[in-house]
């Protein structure tokens, strides 16, 4: 907790060391105090005037976290991994029609404040405020294309408006007014009027990018924005209120529904250019293009708060370079979270994304932690889809094509660490090996169950690195298994071990141990705070967990809340927990359980409406998107398993 002065935090926050704990446990420790540390300026001598201004503290500390620990981590070149850690999620909410403004609405009681306290508030705050860093840094001259790192914060004309607005309302509120106009008094430019949509209307704009054709010497490319939902998918409303009109920061939405984007453009020759896109008119973004022999991506580094649909031919040409290894991680990641948000919306076919998947594994160069990321967090989406279909068939192919996936680039990396391993490359390795074990992989499995009984019958340490796989595989191989690391939990000091071990018992493959944490969850060898967060982790385990996991939610309400400190103390759990747990689902069925669980316990234990609106409408887009999308992408894997 970021007390002015004396800043508190749980020890899995504070303590960690490269020897005994993994780098994602020590990377997380330097990114929490960072975190913690930017709130004394944005938070303490700066504070909101009210909190549905939270952003102002959290995505201050969000964006700050990066830079901090980028100066003391140098080697994590975490700048980079913004796209993949954060903006992905803010997009992903933000594209819900449940969703909010980063800015007003009515927040009027304790349950209405906890719920801001959101991925709205830390991630698209975070990443707006990154977005306009980085304009800012290139409009001020030099030819800035936006590389994230921005490391001279002296001469960074963001930082310098950033310092004067701290001086001006230091020991003092500040609303987001406030916050552009001191951005407006230094840099001279219309910041109010730039960052006016990303402020006050939900949601962000798609850009659709047309190419015109003009034979062999090529045509033009054109980028022109629409609102973006995941059930509406593109809009072609611009310059209309495609959500619905409202007041300024309501759920509604604002009543005009462009926004201002700063269009930034790598090619296959390294130039990179800046472009705004204003309002509904198309922008001319390349000129005498052929992508037969040209590559053009939008949104360099995805330094921008938007989308990108390209024209099948762009796909086309981006997917073969991607191949090809000619795009940097960031951009590859970039371009599998955008095919696969408008895969889930209707607006491309599965084979965009399934294509590109299958091209980040082709791809020559030493395999890249943020692509792969990003590729398996749309693999295993794909995955929860089809379990929901209950299609076994088609579920079974898209296993086996998966496996197929992460072995390669497994295999590449190797089980063993090596002396000149980077940071992202041990994550990487750490990464693959627990989703490869997850698929089914012989080889992986193998190796984290070696692990694990080494330890046990002979007290063998185990690389920091690989105890979650060791623990996991450990857990799942049997009872004998199951009971070593619940009593290892159950003994365990070291907090984030406990968090290993933790992780290990959510993640169990046969439904009768998942019961039984799931028992653990209300049981006193769990913290309170951690009951919310076990459940869901068991309910994204198997699609058993899941049903499990919403079993207890729907059968044990009050016992859950119990254990999470009843009625009031329990509320800002208990939401999430309905929200996260329910939106893995995709029938009506489940629907009706929402409102049934917001009907009996809503007022009682102070749920939040906007959270179960957010839980139902996730289940009616995967219920969409199976109807529209389901036999095309069982298809495609049938066609790579060597199926009809």
């Amino acid at each position: 907790m970021e007390n002015w002065g004396l800043i508190t935090y749980r020890e899995t926050a504070l303590l960690a060391s490269a020897a005994t704990h993994s780098a994602s446990e020590v990377q997380r420790v330097a990114v929490v105090i960072a975190h913690e540390m930017a709130h004394q300026w944005f938070g303490n001598l700066v504070t909101m005037e009210w909190w549905d201004d939270l952003w102002l503290n959290e995505g201050f500390a969000t964006m700050v976290e990066y830079m901090g620990t980028d100066v003391a981590k140098p080697g994590y070149s975490y700048l980079e991994l913004f796209p993949s850690y954060d903006l992905a999620g803010a997009l992903n909410l933000d594209s819900l029609q449940s969703t909010r403004a980063l800015s007003g609405g009515q927040v009027d009681s304790a349950h209405e404040v906890d719920s801001q306290f959101d991925a709205i508030a830390y991630n698209k705050g975070g990443a707006v405020l990154r977005m306009l860093r980085i304009f800012l840094a290139q409009h001020g001259g030099g030819g800035y294309i936006g590389e994230t790192p921005l490391h001279d914060v002296q001469t960074d004309p963001f930082m310098e408006s950033i310092r004067s607005y701290l001086r001006q309302y230091q020991y003092g509120n500040a609303n987001y007014k406030d916050l552009w106009g001191s951005l407006e008094q230094v840099t001279g430019l219309p910041v109010s009027r730039w960052m006016s949509g990303y402020t006050t209307q939900k949601g962000y704009p798609a850009v659709v990018v047309e190419w015109d054709a003009a034979g062999a010497a090529g045509g033009t490319l054109q980028a022109r924005q629409f609102p973006y939902s995941l059930l509406d998918g593109i809009q072609q409303t611009c310059g209309e209120d495609a959500r619905g009109g409202g007041q300024e920061g309501d759920s509604k939405g604002d009543s005009n529904s462009t926004w201002w984007v700063p269009l930034s453009t790598v090619t296959g020759g390294g130039e990179g250019t800046w472009a705004e896109l204003e309002g509904c008119a198309p922008q001319v973004v390349a000129r005498d293009f052929d992508p037969a022999s040209q590559w053009l991506k939008l949104n360099f580094h995805q330094n921008g708060y938007y989308r990108v649909l390209y024209p099948e031919e762009l796909y086309e040409s981006l997917t073969k370079h991607v191949g090809e290894g000619h795009l940097s991680g960031m951009d590859v990641a970039g371009l599998l979270d955008d095919a696969r948000a408008f895969l889930k919306s209707g607006d491309v076919g599965s084979s965009k994304l399934l294509d590109l998947v299958d091209a980040v594994g082709a791809a020559p160069a030493p395999p890249d932690y943020q692509a792969w990321r990003l590729a398996l967090s749309a693999v295993n989406g794909l995955k929860k889809l089809i379990a929901a279909s209950n299609d076994l068939l088609c579920l079974a192919e898209l296993e086996a094509w998966a496996l197929e996936v992460v072995e390669k680039p497994l295999r590449r990396v190797g089980f063993n660490a090596t002396a000149g391993d980077g940071h992202q490359t041990t994550l990487l390795r750490s990464m693959l090996v627990q989703e490869a074990a997850a698929y089914g992989s012989a080889d992986a499995r193998a190796f984290g169950e070696g692990l694990f009984w080494a330890h046990v019958r002979e007290g063998a340490e185990i690389d920091p690195n690989f105890r979650r796989a060791a623990f996991q595989a450990g857990a799942s191989a049997n009872e004998t298994g199951y009971q070593e690391v619940l009593w290892m939990f159950r003994n365990a000091t070291d907090p984030a071990l406990v968090r290993e071990l933790t992780d290990a018992l959510a993640s169990v493959d046969k439904a009768d141990l998942a019961k039984r944490t799931l028992e653990l969850a209300v049981s006193d060898d769990v913290r309170a705070q951690d009951t919310v967060y076990l459940i869901v982790d068991v309910s994204r385990s198997t699609p058993a967990g899941l049903s499990l996991a919403w079993q207890m939610v729907q059968n044990h309400f009050e016992v859950i809340a119990a254990h999470g400190g009843g009625v009031g103390a329990a509320g800002a759990g208990m939401s999430p927990l309905i929200q996260r747990v329910a939106s893995q689902f995709a029938s009506g069925t489940e629907i009706l359980q929402v409102r049934h669980l917001f009907r009996t316990y809503g007022e009682e234990y102070g749920l939040v409406e906007r959270l179960m609106d957010q839980a139902v409408e996730a289940i009616e887009s995967n219920r969409a998107w199976l109807d529209l999308n389901k036999d095309d992408l069982c298809t495609w894997v049938a066609a790579k398993a060597g199926g009809p």
